[in-house]
Formats: structure tokens, C-alpha cells, sequence
């Protein structure tokens, strides 16, 4: 998972994601947005590890790695 780095305090990734890492949980992510319609994936996740990733005159990013610990739902936004 890779993304633009937001310290939005309790909904930015970095408040979300630094604080789950060695933990197992459900997500539910859209590959393609969460519009209604759009495909939903969510299941049971170990995070591996997260990152800020920061080089001299770019964007500040993020990158998380998960592994999937059981099966995946298939669905669609509402």
C-alpha cells in the first residue's frame, strides 16, 4: 500500500497505520476508489511494516505492507 503522507489526527494513514504494525485486522480497501459500484476487497491482514518514505524535493509518501491471513470477501461499495 503506497500513498501521499497525512498526519490527520485518528484518519490519516500515518495515525492508522503506525499504530497497527505486528497486528492482525480487518480492512476493507477499493483498488479503484469506493464508489458505489466499484469492487470491495476486505479481509483479515497482518501489517508488516510502515514507512515514511521522504526525498529531497518530492512529495512526502507512505508505504505499508500487509499479508493476507485468511480469506478475502469479494463485494462493492454501497
Amino acid at each position: 500500500l503506497r500513498g501521499a503522507f497525512d498526519d490527520t489526527d485518528t484518519t490519516g494513514p500515518d495515525a492508522v497505520l503506525s499504530g497497527i504494525v505486528g497486528k492482525t485486522g480487518t480492512v476493507s480497501y477499493g483498488p479503484a476508489g469506493s464508489s458505489p459500484g466499484q469492487r470491495k476487497i476486505t479481509g483479515e491482514f497482518l501489517c508488516l511494516s510502515y514507512r515514511i518514505v521522504s526525498k529531497v524535493g518530492d512529495q512526502v509518501r507512505f508505504e505499508a505492507r500487509f499479508k493476507q491471513d485468511d480469506a478475502i470477501t469479494l463485494t462493492t461499495w454501497a
